[in-house]
């Protein structure tokens, strides 16, 4: 076995491993797929998040530019489930603009722990905003003062 075919497999079986919470996330409308496409089980993700028509963004270099240009004002809009395979440091970094942004964050689930990888974060995270957040919120989270 080649290392690519060990890398696929590996990653493949990861998935088929994941949590209940995480294949019930990539089912249900509206979600959003966040991935960072130097690792190999994100590029995973984000052609599963294509098979399965999920909009997908890769974090790129900056994932603070993301969340302002694309993924702040869709949470505010819409709420919703964000799915993720990230290095820790932007998950990190995201769950700290998801809970500044909607007040709270109604599950927030690192799955990584049950997954192959210690470097990396398998995540659900849902986006819920409650009624009284978003006026307060909306201005933050597109990056106004």
């Amino acid at each position: 076995m080649d290392r690519r075919a060990f890398m696929t497999h590996s990653v493949l079986l990861a998935a088929a491993c994941a949590p209940p919470a995480f294949a019930h996330a990539i089912r249900t409308p509206g979600t959003l797929a966040v991935y960072d496409s130097t690792l190999a089980e994100g590029r995973a993700l984000a052609e599963h998040a294509a098979r399965s028509g999920l909009p997908a963004f890769d974090t790129g270099e900056d994932i603070g530019a993301l969340w302002y240009a694309t993924l702040a004002p869709y949470v505010v809009q819409k709420g919703g489930l964000l799915i993720g395979v990230t290095r820790r440091s932007d998950y990190f970094v995201l769950t700290q603009f998801i809970a500044h942004t909607t007040g709270a964050v109604a599950l927030q689930q690192d799955i990584s722990r049950s997954l192959v990888s210690t470097r990396t974060s398998h995540f659900v995270i849902d986006c819920a905003i409650r009624p009284g957040d978003v006026t307060r919120n909306t201005r933050t989270a597109t990056g106004e003062v």
